[in-house]
C-alpha cells in the first residue's frame, strides 16, 4: 500500500493516539515515568519537533495543501486542544505571573516567530 505524506501523518498520529490512551488507561505511572526520562532531553525534543513540524509543513504544501488550509486545520485543532485544557486556565496564569511575561517572551521568541511567519503566509495567500 502507497501512502502519500499527509495519510504517513495521519497513521503515525492514529497510532500515537491509540498507544498514549492505552499507556493512560492501564499503566498511568508509564507515561509519567516516561516523560520525566524526557526531561534532561526538552531541548532536544524541541528542535526535533520543531524541525519535523517545519519538514512536514513544507511535504504539505508541496502535496497541494495550501497555507491557509493547514492554518484553519491548525484552528480546529486549537479549538480541540483548548477544550481540554481551560480547566488549567488558573494554573496556567499562575504560572505565567510567577515566571513573568518578560521572560515567557524571551524564551519563546522563535515559536512567536513562526506563528508570524505562518500568520503572514496565510494573509499572503489570502489577498492574492
Amino acid at each position: 500500500m502507497s501512502y502519500t505524506v499527509i495519510e504517513w501523518s495521519a497513521l503515525s498520529l492514529i497510532v500515537i493516539i491509540i498507544l498514549k490512551v492505552v499507556i493512560v488507561f492501564l499503566a498511568p505511572t508509564v507515561m509519567i515515568t516516561i516523560i520525566k526520562k524526557m526531561l534532561p532531553y526538552k531541548r532536544w525534543a524541541a528542535v526535533i519537533s520543531g524541525s519535523l513540524a517545519v519538514w512536514l509543513f513544507l511535504q504539505f504544501v508541496n502535496a497541494g495543501l495550501s497555507v491557509v488550509t493547514l492554518l484553519a486545520i491548525t484552528l480546529w485543532v486549537s479549538l480541540v486542544v483548548g477544550m481540554g485544557m481551560y480547566k488549567y486556565l488558573k494554573d496556567y496564569i499562575e504560572w505565567i505571573e510567577q515566571k513573568g511575561l518578560s521572560t515567557l517572551i524571551k524564551h519563546s521568541w522563535v515559536y512567536i516567530l513562526i506563528w508570524l511567519v505562518l500568520a503572514s503566509l496565510g494573509l499572503k495567500e489570502l489577498v492574492s
